[in-house]
């Protein structure tokens, strides 16, 4: 990720044999937050762990959804047809405004249970990635520059696989010629 310029530059840094030092000592570092159960309890531990795994996998899918109507919008909007997509989603746009509402939900409500009795501790153990994650995106789009693309400049043909184009299963992978149904069914097991 530090490579490609989605991390910070110094954790792609490696050493004469290729080993990410910084990359190591900071994943590292996290790791030893299991160790945590030596002073402040194995529960303890395991519960922050549970809360911020939670919370991350609630943005990440709500990411995910977003992106989804982001590229469709996008597809529509420079005129290109559903049709011409190798892969499409059953119920798009229902699931995907669905996923992205539930998840906001989700990521809302996960830790309602530390309003009562309220800690400042668990709350913030429980909401810390909701704010944090906002942030983490501006100030990516700061330090690199970028904007939000409008639809209909968003680039949808660079690092498109030509591989997609055709369904593979559907021709003899041999002679190239395109299999009967029978064929492709017994292709398929």
């Amino acid at each position: 990720m530090a490579q490609g310029g989605q991390a910070p530059r110094f954790l792609g840094w490696t050493n004469r044999r290729g080993v990410p030092v910084f990359a190591l000592v900071l994943t590292n570092a996290f790791g030893a937050l299991a160790m945590m159960n030596v002073s402040t309890g194995a529960a303890k531990a395991y519960t922050y762990i549970v809360n911020l795994s939670g919370v991350s996998t609630f943005l990440v899918w709500g990411s995910i959804s977003f992106i989804h109507i982001r590229f469709r919008t996008a597809w529509h909007k420079q005129g290109r047809s559903s049709d011409d997509l190798p892969y499409k989603s059953l119920l798009y746009p229902w699931n995907a405004y669905f996923g992205l509402g539930a998840n906001m939900f989700l990521a809302l409500v996960q830790g309602w249970t530390t309003l009562s009795p309220f800690t400042a501790g668990t709350f913030v153990d429980a909401y810390i990635l909701l704010p944090l994650f906002p942030i983490i995106w501006f100030v990516f789009k700061l330090i690199n520059k970028t904007h939000f693309w409008r639809s209909w400049e968003i680039d949808l043909d660079s690092g498109q696989r030509v591989d997609l184009d055709k369904k593979k299963s559907d021709f003899d992978d041999r002679s190239g010629r395109r299999l009967n149904w029978w064929q492709r069914v017994l292709k398929s097991f």
